[in-house]
């Protein structure tokens, strides 16, 4: 799959288009990447890149007039992101390299990151109101940007998981009608290339991406040790609505789904992967469709599911991945939940050719000990639902859970999670795969782990990842 790499822009780019719209050129949408060794391991050559953001070595953040700006539109399959971010017009040159500090734009009044978001996503939108859909989102765009930087500032889509599972022509016509908006210079007045600016990234993309911005928020791309050893880096989880990824740097190269990433003269072997359909949303779906197939009865009208990952005595309408409509009514029975998630969903007990394994019988390496864990998206909402800290671990998590979810009932459960709001029907299920998938990646219970939505106001998103490289291309091309 990556013999030809190095001829595009992006080492692992997964969609290539046409000024037309045309689709020239598309990956396979498997989640996952082989490679046989590390020679033939993708590279992706961040070695101009010299300081992240969050603590610059070098760098400050330039004052408004000296800044260049870009905007990065994170497409997901429950919702759609648009994040701001800018960087210094003159790049700091040292050591023969550029170097590019990225920073997310801030609101000065409540120091939270600029950012607005809009529900369903992408995904679920016909091709002739993609404009319509997406307009919200350049509005607020046109508010960050100052008026004199619109047109230099460039502008990207890029889509996920709830994309990537859509039929191929479904997806190129919601791309290309992404395309023709973005293009029309009197809507929206910003830089945008039609061959690369609106993209369905592969999940690898995504964890990886999701991996820089971990460690760019925390400093850790540019910490090195008194000896010149490589920084301590930090481990970037991820479960969205549709797909979940796991990314880190294991002790030794790994045997495959391996990454090359060259920032400020280092090397870092990562390890990315990607599950399709195991995000929070789909996996509930394909939960729902294994219990009505193990449903023998004959039910006429919406089939009614007794299902032990949802809270005694509620009910919830879900709709399959197929069309078909049925209804769960919980039962609380957490240790059931999680059984039939290890065993139906996560495929735990298939062969597993090349120890350890996590899902489906697919390798991960050891992930080291000392290095630090950060868990976002629904991985949050679960831990934050169930009353466990930002700084917690999988214990805590399934002690709230187990007690909850095997205690209450329709009665009571909203006013012990209150926080979860329309979502309650789904805390126990994702607080069962959260905790499936932290065992499946072998994180033991007590081991610390940051929940996080964000980081010193700073959204914990992949966006930031994204940005980091298309500024890095920006500057290789220069």
């Amino acid at each position: 799959m990556f013999g030809t790499a190095a001829t595009s822009r992006l080492a692992f780019s997964v969609l290539a288009l046409a000024s037309a719209g045309q689709l020239i050129a598309q990956a396979l949408f498997t989640e996952h990447v082989f490679a046989d060794a590390l020679s033939v391991v993708p590279e992706r050559n961040f070695n101009v890149f010299k300081h992240a953001i969050g603590r610059p070595v070098i760098a400050k953040p330039a004052a408004a007039g000296d800044r260049s700006y870009g905007l990065v539109i994170d497409a997901g399959s429950s919702g759609s992101r648009i994040y701001a971010f800018y960087w210094n017009s003159d790049s700091v040159a040292a050591a023969n390299d550029k170097s590019v500090s990225v920073f997310p734009l801030m609101d000065a009044a409540n120091k939270e990151q600029l950012a607005t978001k809009i529900q369903p996503g992408l995904s679920t939108v016909k091709p002739a109101g993609v404009a319509n859909y997406l307009q919200p989102l350049i509005q607020s765009a046109l508010g960050f940007i100052p008026q004199n930087k619109h047109a230099s500032t460039p502008l990207y889509l890029k889509a996920t998981a709830g994309m990537r599972l859509l039929p191929t022509q479904e997806r190129e016509a919601i791309i290309e009608a992404t395309i023709a908006f973005f293009s029309d210079k009197s809507r929206v007045p910003f830089k945008f290339d039609p061959t690369f600016g609106a993209q369905v990234i592969p999940g690898e993309d995504e964890g990886v991406y999701g991996w820089l911005t971990a460690n760019a928020l925390d400093g850790r791309l540019n910490k090195v040790d008194s000896t010149g050893a490589k920084p301590m880096t930090a481990v970037a989880l991820d479960l969205g609505g549709a797909s979940t990824q796991v990314t880190f740097e294991p002790r030794f190269a790994p045997l495959d789904h391996a990454y090359r990433v060259r920032i400020n003269s280092t090397t870092h072997v990562l390890y990315t992967h990607s599950y399709l359909r195991l995000g929070a949303d789909v996996a509930r779906q394909r939960y729902a469709a294994a219990l009505l197939g193990n449903n023998a009865a004959t039910q006429t009208g919406v089939p009614v599911l007794d299902s032990p990952c949802d809270i005694r005595g509620t009910t919830d309408q879900v709709t399959l991945l197929d069309g078909r409509t049925v209804q769960l009514k919980g039962t609380g029975q957490f240790r059931l939940c999680r059984k039939y998630i290890h065993d139906t969903l996560l495929g735990r007990q298939a062969f597993c050719a090349a120890p350890p394994c996590a899902i489906n019988g697919i390798h991960i390496p050891a992930i080291p000990t000392d290095m630090p864990v950060y868990a976002a998206s629904n991985f949050f909402h679960t831990t934050k639902d169930l009353g466990c800290g930002e700084l917690s671990n999988a214990a805590c998590v399934s002690r709230a859970a187990q007690d909850k979810c095997s205690r209450l009932d329709a009665s009571n459960a909203m006013a012990e999670m209150p926080g979860a709001g329309k979502y309650i029907n789904t805390v126990c299920f994702g607080a069962a795969l959260s905790l499936e998938l932290l065992n499946a990646y072998h994180i033991a219970p007590e081991r610390p782990i940051h929940f996080v939505e964000k980081l010193n106001g700073r959204a914990m998103d992949w966006a930031l990842g994204a940005m980091i490289d298309e500024v890095n291309q920006m500057h290789m091309a220069a």
